[in-house]
């Protein structure tokens, strides 16, 4: 790989990401993946006041299918509660197995978003309305 590769890896990276700083929001929305770190992240949104719930959301995909006991909402949920979060204060949607399913579970809001920064340029425009700001908050991940 030689400087020039590096540099369009580069743009294509800095596309998918989105800048937003978080605003005062309804919900957290912590989308499962093999990644725990993303339920830290959003115990670390809860406790700076950014949202009064988390919702976290995710059965089972490609690379968390029998890596543990539980759903991936409900493994988020346990990291969650261990770094202090209220375990009133969290709601696990267990049955979403991909992107497109997550946002129109009952108890799930429309304008939830991934936190796996590749997705969240997409689900951005997919579900956000021009000038919407709910989705920016909820991408925890950003």
């Amino acid at each position: 790989m030689d400087d020039s590769d590096i540099q369009l890896a580069e743009i294509l990276w800095n596309y998918h990401r989105i800048f937003d700083k978080p605003v005062k929001s309804d919900v957290i929305i912590g989308l499962g993946s093999y990644d725990t770190r993303v339920a830290g992240h959003c115990a670390r949104l809860l406790s700076e006041g950014w949202a009064p719930l988390i919702i976290f959301t995710g059965a089972e995909g490609n690379f968390t299918r029998g890596k543990w006991e539980k759903t991936e909402a409900e493994t988020f949920a346990d990291v969650a509660i261990s770094a202090g979060v209220n375990p009133a204060k969290i709601l696990a949607e267990t049955l979403a197995t991909n992107r497109r399913k997550r946002p129109v579970y009952p108890g799930t809001d429309r304008k939830s978003g991934p936190q796996n920064s590749i997705c969240n340029r997409r689900l951005k425009t997919e579900y956000e309305p021009p000038g919407a700001r709910h989705l920016s908050a909820a991408l925890a991940g950003t």
